[in-house]
């Protein structure tokens, strides 16, 4: 058996050819035109040298192009290597140097960028534009020119074999490349068919970024499999989405907690036509929004979710009836997904009892790239271990208490404290330093830092929020800075985070 998930749009150029397969601003890919365009970005790569196995690095905003790189790198048996375009120039070098790409593909607007990537990374050795407002003399659509025509047939790829890396935040501060292979792709479409998220009729709405894991598989780039269509936007906007709901049709997309917000912050949300909209998924929304979003899509039937990029996606779900019965609930495993509640020893515990939440699943990532110990770690006994703190009630509802990893979600992105401590803790003038996060009602989680200055030096808010742009990015800056004394800390030493929220 072929996993090659790129197969799904050789297969539907032949059964739907003229089907609409993606949809990105005014341009309309059917099936067959998006087959030839993924055969012809294939010849491309193959001809500078990429094959089975070669990472592809991606840098940039969601674009009909970034799903064709995706989708030819996949049919090649090259590996995507999906980069935050929100980081630093430095963040993305440690990035493009762990992962040792040998093409780039990269939107107009970071094109400068590109050239101190190359300079620090020699693997790099093929670049291209993938996203530009004007035409580009390097831009993927031109180059794949030279191949018009040309037919690539997808390689052959086993369930273990390696397609895509997506970077997470770890609670040591390194990032950690989730290594998700082509298997875990096909149980992925097999649970989102499965959770009615996937149909043949489905027209989803991608906004979130797509080096998002939500974004790739929620369901993400799996509509094509069932020749289903997929439009793109650029990036969220809440009154673009509620436009785009009306003029496609839309059946089905994926919230945060932030744009949930947005969404509901809009004075006239409420006069557009959403009624197309069967499937709405999201997580962390607080329980007094969730009125507000059923008035605005009166039709969908709110899911709530737990996931992780380890599991490529969704591990649990709930379906509407029982999020109305238990809205702070991310609901029960999706049918490919088993779940324990754990001690600190691995020993299942009862329910109702708050222990480390451990999935194991055919849709658990093949570990962490080039971190041998920290996969086995991660993936003990062969199950995944989380971080995360909750507890199962009687009736197998998952309920999120913490999280085990000192780890901040804010605005859909994980923040390690460790990461920005360390950077704080570097301006010379901070003897200690403490990050928390704290509730907030549009991001979710907002970071905040606890500072103690050295004996003698000044230090000041102004000075550390410089600091702090100076060495990351946006999202990792904190909303918050107070300066103490000194930190509370246990009889151990430890510093006891939860009085300082």
């Amino acid at each position: 058996m072929n996993y090659n998930g790129a197969l799904h749009i050789t297969w539907n150029s032949n059964v739907n050819p003229d089907k609409d397969a993606l949809v990105f601003g005014d341009k309309i890919w059917s099936y067959i035109a998006l087959e030839s365009a993924v055969s012809e970005t294939a010849a491309l790569l193959r001809h500078a040298g990429v094959g089975r196995g070669d990472r592809v690095a991606i840098l940039g905003l969601n674009s009909d192009e970034y799903v064709i790189a995706c989708l030819a790198g996949m049919r090649i048996g090259a590996v995507s290597v999906l980069l935050n375009y929100r980081l630093t120039i430095n963040e993305l070098s440690f990035l493009i140097n762990d992962a040792e790409p040998k093409a780039l593909l990269l939107d107009e607007e970071f094109y400068s960028t590109h050239i101190e990537l190359l300079s620090s990374c020699a693997s790099i050795s093929f670049t291209a534009v993938l996203h530009s407002e004007s035409e580009h003399k390097y831009s993927l659509e031109s180059r794949r020119a030279l191949h018009k025509g040309e037919i690539v047939e997808n390689v052959l790829m086993g369930p273990d074999d390696l397609d895509r890396i997506l970077y997470t935040s770890g609670t040591t501060g390194r990032p950690k490349g989730a290594m998700l292979s082509h298997g875990n792709a096909a149980w992925n479409l097999l649970t989102q068919v499965l959770e009615g998220c996937c149909q043949a009729d489905e027209r989803t709405l991608v906004f979130a970024p797509l080096y998002h894991i939500g974004a790739q598989e929620l369901p993400g780039m799996r509509v094509f499999a069932l020749g289903a269509t997929m439009v793109i936007m650029r990036r969220f906007d809440p009154t673009t989405v509620l436009e785009n709901v009306q003029k496609f049709r839309i059946t089905g997309m994926v919230l945060i907690s932030t744009m949930v917000h947005m969404l509901c912050q809009l004075p006239n949300s409420r006069d557009y036509n959403t009624g197309s909209l069967r499937w709405l998924v999201f997580g962390q929304v607080p329980e007094n929004m969730l009125g507000e979003i059923r008035s605005i899509f009166p039709n969908a039937a709110l899911k709530n979710s737990y996931g992780l990029t380890e599991i490529c996606s969704t591990a649990t779900s709930i379906d509407d009836i029982n999020q109305r019965i238990r809205p702070l609930s991310p609901g029960r495993c999706t049918p490919t997904v088993e779940l324990k509640i754990v001690d600190d020893n691995d020993n299942e515990i009862r329910h109702g009892e708050l222990g480390e939440i451990i999935l194991r699943s055919p849709k658990v990532m093949l570990g962490y790239w080039r971190m041998p110990e920290e996969t086995a770690e991660v993936l003990k006994g062969g199950w995944l271990h989380t971080g995360d703190v909750g507890y199962v009630d009687e009736f197998g509802f998952l309920f999120i208490v913490d999280r085990k990893k000192d780890m901040i979600r804010t605005g859909g992105e994980n923040v390690s404290s460790q990461e920005l401590e360390r950077v704080i803790f570097g301006m010379g003038t901070v003897a200690e330093v403490a990050v928390v996060s704290i509730p907030d009602e549009k991001w979710g989680e907002a970071i905040k830092a606890v500072i103690v200055a050295h004996p003698g030096k000044s230090v000041t808010a102004d000075d550390v929020l410089a600091h702090c742009k100076s060495h990351l990015a946006s999202f990792k800056i904190p909303k918050v800075i107070e300066f103490r004394q000194e930190l509370p800390r246990n009889p151990s030493g430890k510093v006891l985070k939860r009085q300082l929220i």
